[in-house]
């Protein structure tokens, strides 16, 4: 009994594919860095078990994705503030100070990381 065969993509479809998807993930990248840094100000406002778990997920989320897309920047920082977000501190919704700068310090860093990500690439000079 011969196994079914499947019609896959030739690997240029894929890796177009894959290009195509990195390129959307990169112009969608800075609301998804704003959303996490309001729900970081909200962690700050309001310190409240909802508010740390909604900029938990969306750290995560940012985190995986990062490192899918071939971001790794991006995904150093978003773990970084998953880190803090998973501390007991945040579950006992009391960060230190020395926390929040830290939160800051990596939505900056996630901004810092999207800026060479978005810059177009430049030609190629002719020989």
């Amino acid at each position: 009994m011969s196994m079914p065969t499947t019609s896959a993509l030739p690997p240029t479809s894929l890796a177009q594919y894959m290009q195509k998807q990195r390129e959307l993930y990169v112009l969608a990248l800075p609301e998804k860095i704003a959303a996490l840094d309001s729900a970081l100000q909200q962690v700050r406002r309001a310190a409240t078990a909802d508010a740390t778990q909604v900029a938990l997920a969306q750290a995560h989320k940012l985190a995986g994705s990062g490192g899918t897309f071939g971001l790794p920047a991006v995904s150093e920082a978003a773990a970084a503030i998953e880190k803090i977000l998973s501390s007991d501190a945040a579950a006992q919704c009391s960060l230190a100070e020395a926390d929040h700068r830290a939160l800051a310090g990596e939505v900056l860093a996630l901004r810092q990381a999207l800026a060479p990500v978005s810059e177009p690439p430049t030609a190629e000079p002719t020989p």
